[in-house]
């Protein structure tokens, strides 16, 4: 399992073969600073994989994203990435109007991204 660990926070990587999928499992409350590290763990592990699909399970963590910093998100993992296509499930405790604009963001810089406030709802639309 690869990881991200700062004071505050901490993304667990899985692959999971069976499903080529991503799972991520983010703990803690967000530090911006290192958000490039963490897409930069991302994409190696997309990449290494040649892997398309990831979930991220958000339940367990605080953002303390303003409006710009939702704004910045994507760009960034876009900027780090480059721009093939990948599918992004991101799991909530509830879909507030924070996280409907993130989902709004992603989609606009053409990332097929969607919250969803169960796991395996989640996980079955990255199947289809």
């Amino acid at each position: 399992m690869n990881e991200v660990v700062t004071n505050n926070m901490r993304y667990a990587f899985e692959f999971n073969a069976a499903a080529n999928v991503l799972e991520m499992q983010a703990t803690g409350v967000m530090e911006n600073e290192f958000f490039p590290e963490v897409v930069r763990m991302f994409w190696q592990i997309l990449e290494e994989n040649d892997c398309h699909r990831a979930i991220i399970d958000y339940r367990n963590f605080e953002f303390t994203n303003s409006t710009i910093e939702i704004l910045k998100r994507p760009k960034i993992v876009l900027e780090i990435g480059g721009t093939r296509f990948f599918r992004l499930a991101m799991v909530v405790d509830a879909i507030c109007e924070d996280y409907s604009f993130l989902e709004t963001v992603y989609r606009n810089k053409g990332v097929d991204a969607k919250m969803f406030t169960d796991w395996q709802e989640a996980f079955d639309w990255l199947q289809h």
